[in-house]
């Protein structure tokens, strides 16, 4: 990835009823300089955003099938 630097937050809150809400941040600055910037704010932005959803996506499919296989 053309990133000089990255980090990401991923927290867990809990909620009512056994149910939790996962949240996931990240920040990053992107090499290249003024392009990168641009790069960064347009095309890495929803790439990034997608990674995330999927991962988040696939994570909760784990709980939920976990879930399934105790009942």
């Amino acid at each position: 990835m053309p990133l000089h630097e990255a980090h990401a937050e991923l927290t867990v809150e809990p909620l009512d009823a056994g149910r939790s809400r996962v949240k996931w941040s990240m920040n990053y600055r992107v090499k290249y300089g003024p392009f990168g910037w641009i790069l960064g704010q347009t095309m890495m932005k929803v790439m990034m955003g997608k990674i995330l959803d999927g991962n988040l996506k696939g994570l909760a499919d784990k709980v939920q099938s976990n879930d399934i296989g105790r009942g």
